[in-house]
């Protein structure tokens, strides 16, 4: 069976055997306790009170072993994810900047390409309207056309030279410092270093071509722009094209071998077409190229042969001096440019049809196992589309389009000027992304550390205490929250309920005795406010609250999402009068949160739970929020006061929010407040939400916390890197994703996802282990079996994702051998 690490594996469950209740005992937990007596109580039966004691000193040896074995677990599952393509050593590899990229650059490349694409679009609108406006002898005759081509080649020409020159010293430090060049490394640099040496000697031979043409009038049968027009079209887009193909295969796992197997490198990692031998792989990507240039030769002997006569390719010479033009290409002139053409078209389609193999094949693997390879690929989605994309629509435009006339010869010949505008940024941002450079020796352990996450709430404390021992210099790691799997699955349910609880004629599957019995609260009671239609259900005991916040779910509602404009708040932080230094919050979430006194009724309701239920102990008084879109929102600006207004030297708090498709609540001074003050905030984000993907505004608008990105086909990354959460947007964002069926749907496949190849390490102990602390899986999800016939779509998504989990756990169970032979609360 292949082994599988992952960076956010940190979660290294124990020994399934041990962690199960024992027969007649039920098990019960402190949240976020540290130690073993802490962890787990046990409460006997009346008929098993003769062997209480035998059973509780079982039990505690069974734990005890069990949380060393886990301890072991966590620390080798971190060691091991050191090996991912993506969890490099700094201190001894040659690292790219795809793999450190901060947010500030790839923001700044996103802007840069964003420009030259909209400059091109410019340049291709003017030059298509100027096919219809001028006539044919002006093209000839002319030389605005050849002008403009120099200006934009002298342009593209300087900045792929500083592209390449910037490249070349960043290459020539990497290789004098002595650390290691893995394969993958290395052949991405050399591609990506090659793209812009194409460009650069297409641009001279497209510089070259219009300075001859200026020189005077009907040159266009000389030699020189003949055979210029050949490096363009033949060496220069069909080099260019024909590497795209290639980079596009390289996206892909490599096949397995004939026993079914999976290839490995010698590095261990899963191995990519990017590893295998280019001319075993990529053979007919050059013979396709070769092809290419054959027609392209074959044209340029043509029109040369004809050139050297009177009768050239589309029109005399003496045509042209005598002004007595008659723009129609003869047929072998029209039939090679064309298929020269459609043959490059080809190669791009080609890379298409290569990119969405491989989202198909890195579907079905572990993104934790393969995020290197996921990250290469949605890079090239993102930038090279725009490139790929703008040549077609050029080819329509420019040459198909009036396809008899001067304008689509003079235009196509002398090159595509918005085509070299684009593929020039986009040369120069793949050069920069992928070229080797200096980064924190410690990068790799920093990450790995951060990203770890746990399964349970019962092991969550000692998770982040091995975690933390792993860097206890630094200050940084020490205050970072850990993300827990179980707490999320238990707001969730919180967040769902609150839709429907005490709704008149609501027919929800969800309570409030299995909301209530997740944490053993004792209380609870709902809030309302009528203007704004504002909801929020309390839940307490002596040790905990849970506040869950309704969402949007009233023209009232939708009336407050809409009023975007920004409100102070809090004002006590407001430091001096510069308005970017003013915490501001969407004026609509504020007037929800506290029209009519709402927040100062929750905010008493908590002052009165710390005061009066907290018991004296080294323990913080815990208060969980949640909430769904709006309701996400709410429990954002909730958890800022009650930790400026709530919490006490006398009365510690301790903070947790986990928001499900929460859209932006404040602006960036807001965000920076926040994270001081409520650190443990989790922003789930379910693949391509609707809300929760947009409302950035500008940039005036900021999300506070740490996201955890989850989707249907059962990944999940917790903390994702800027570069990383940015890549897995799609740019195609969806309603759907944003239905609280669609996050429970979700977080099914990611717990289903363990029992297969996209596991984390060790992700089915931890599955089970989370299913045994669950009251009833079905129950927690609200799937009861009726649902499986509804006509609802996502509530079907919900009952077939449960009855794939429920088969993993049934058969997991038996393989693994629980304790006692008994299966998980909520298996079958």
């Amino acid at each position: 069976m292949e082994a599988r690490v992952s960076p956010n594996g940190a979660d290294s469950s124990g020994s399934s055997g041990v962690d199960g209740p024992l027969p007649n005992s039920t098990r019960q937990y402190e949240p976020g306790a540290a130690g073993i007596e802490d962890h787990v109580q046990f409460s006997t039966s009346a008929s098993d009170t003769g062997n209480s004691g035998e059973k509780r000193r079982s039990a505690e040896e069974q734990h005890r072993r069990s949380f060393e074995e886990n301890a072991a677990d966590v620390q080798g599952s971190i060691a091991a994810a050191k090996l991912q393509a993506l969890i490099f050593n700094p201190r001894n590899d040659v690292v790219m900047r795809l793999e450190c990229m901060s947010e500030k650059e790839l923001k700044n490349i996103l802007v840069i390409i964003k420009l030259g694409v909209f400059a091109g679009i410019i340049l291709l609108c003017a030059l298509f309207v100027l096919k219809f406006k001028r006539n044919e002898r002006w093209f000839v005759d002319h030389g605005n056309i050849p002008l403009l081509n120099v200006v934009v080649g002298a342009i593209c020409l300087a900045t792929l030279s500083g592209s390449i020159t910037h490249s070349s010293w960043n290459i020539r430090k990497a290789i004098h410092s002595d650390k290691r060049w893995t394969r993958r490394r290395k052949y991405s640099t050399v591609l990506f270093f090659t793209l812009p040496c194409i460009q650069i000697f297409s641009t001279l031979a497209y510089i070259v071509g219009n300075s001859y043409v200026l020189r005077g009038n009907c040159r266009w049968f000389s030699g020189v722009v003949i055979w210029c027009g050949f490096a363009q079209w033949a060496i220069g887009w069909g080099g260019t094209f024909a590497l795209l193909a290639v980079l596009g295969h390289n996206s892909n796992p490599a096949p397995p071998l004939p026993d079914g197997s999976t290839i490995q490198t010698e590095y261990g990692l899963d191995a990519m077409v990017l590893d295998m031998p280019v001319l075993q792989y990529h053979w007919p990507k050059f013979a396709y190229l070769a092809a290419h240039i054959t027609v392209q030769l074959g044209l340029c002997i043509y029109l040369q042969k004809n050139g050297a006569g009177d009768q050239a390719g589309i029109f005399s010479r003496h045509e042209c001096e005598t002004g007595n033009l008659n723009c129609v290409m003869d047929t072998v002139t029209l039939t090679l440019a064309s298929v020269s053409i459609v043959s490059l078209v080809g190669m791009l389609c080609w890379w298409a049809i290569s990119i969405r193999l491989a989202v198909h094949n890195f579907k079905r693997w572990s993104y934790i196992g393969h995020r290197a390879g996921n990250l290469n690929l949605r890079f090239q989605v993102r930038f090279l589309s725009y490139s790929v994309a703008f040549f077609i629509i050029c080819c329509i435009l420019l040459w198909f389009v009036k396809l008899q006339s001067c304008a689509s010869f003079v235009e196509t010949w002398l090159g595509f000027s918005p085509l070299f505008i684009v593929m020039t940024v986009t040369c120069v941002s793949m050069a920069f992304i992928y070229q080797p450079k200096q980064a924190d020796p410690d990068m790799a352990l920093y990450y790995v550390m951060k990203q770890a996450f746990s399964w349970t709430e019962a092991f969550k404390e000692q998770k982040l205490q091995l975690r933390n021992a792993m860097k206890p210099d630094s200050e940084h790691l020490q205050r970072a929250p850990m993300f827990c799997v179980e707490t999320a699955i238990k707001l969730l349910y919180f967040s769902a309920l609150c839709y429907g609880y005490q709704e008149e004629g609501a027919t929800s599957p969800l309570n409030i005795e299995v909301a209530l019995a997740m944490y053993d609260l004792k209380q609870h009671e709902l809030l309302r406010e009528v203007r704004e239609d504002s909801k929020v259900l309390l839940a307490w005991n002596h040790r905990m609250m849970v506040i869950a916040f309704r969402g949007t779910a009233s023209i009232k509602n939708v009336a407050a999402d809409l009023q975007m404009w920004l409100h102070v708040h809090p004002r006590e932080h407001r430091k001096g009068r510069r308005w970017w230094r003013v915490p501001m919050v969407h004026a609509g979430f504020h007037r929800s949160w506290t029209i009519s006194g709402l927040s100062e009724k929750v905010l008493d309701h908590v002052r009165k739970c710390v005061d009066s239920c907290a018991t004296p102990s080294d323990k913080p008084f815990q208060i969980l929020l949640t909430g769904h879109s709006l309701g996400g929102a709410l429990a954002t600006m909730a958890a800022v006061d009650i930790a400026q207004r709530v919490c006490t030297a006398q009365h510690p708090v301790s903070i947790s929010v986990y928001t499900f498709g929460a859209p932006r609540t404040g602006n960036h001074r807001f965000a920076e407040i926040y994270n001081d003050l409520a650190p443990d905030t989790w922003s789930i984000i379910n693949d391509q939400d609707l809300i929760a993907r947009g409302g950035k505004f500008w940039r005036i608008y900021k999300r506070p916390g740490q996201r955890v990105l989850i989707d249907k086909s059962g990944t999940m990354v917790v903390r994702p890197m800027f570069v990383e959460s940015s890549m897995r947007r799609t740019g195609r964002a969806r309603a759907r994703d944003h239905h609280l069926a669609s996050y429970r749907a979700a977080f099914l496949a990611v717990l289903a996802a363990q029992f297969d190849g996209r596991a984390f390490h060790d992700g089915m102990k931890g599955v089970i282990k989370l299913a045994r602390s669950l009251p009833d899986v079905g129950s927690v999800f609200g799937s009861p079996p009726h649902v499986a016939k509804s006509r609802n779509a996502r509530d079907r998504a919900v009952s077939d994702a449960l009855g794939v989990l429920e088969s993993h756990l049934t058969d997991a169970v038996g393989a693994v051998g629980l304790a006692g032979g008994a299966p998980p609360p909520g298996g079958p």
